[in-house]
């Protein structure tokens, strides 16, 4: 089974490879990978000098897979807001579960294409009511 797991937290990455916060790593991996296979993992991509990374260990596990979005939460990267929201749809068309964090712009931004294709989904619900 291939899930997708949406939110907006940061994630740095170049060209080739992406630097996760390992410990959100192992989080996601204890909380989902004894249910499935593979757990793509769609986040926005760090703004330079936004996260501090170790280039020396690049993620390189083959059942978590980041596909990191242009952040366009800012009004500078709003013009390319539809160009980052239609890079999700291949994705979550290939998946067969959607795991939505919200809140999160991605999250309510990748609900319409839950919606389009008809995946079956959850939605993770973070932060303090109060």
């Amino acid at each position: 089974m291939k899930v997708v797991f949406i939110h907006d937290f940061p994630i740095h990455a170049n060209d080739e490879d992406v630097y996760p916060d390992e410990e959100m790593v192992a989080n996601l991996k204890e909380r989902y990978l004894s249910h499935i296979k593979q757990l793509d993992i769609i986040c926005r991509k760090a703004e330079s000098g936004q996260q501090k990374y170790n280039e020396s260990k690049p993620h390189q596990e083959e059942d978590v897979i980041f596909n990191p979005i242009e952040n366009y939460s800012s009004l500078k990267a709003l013009k390319n807001r539809g160009q980052s929201i239609s890079k999700m749809e291949p994705i979550i068309e290939q998946s067969d579960f959607i795991i939505l964090r919200l809140p999160s712009i991605l999250g309510i931004d990748a609900y319409r294409f839950v919606r389009k294709f008809r995946k079956p989904y959850i939605v993770e619900v973070v932060g303090n009511g109060y």
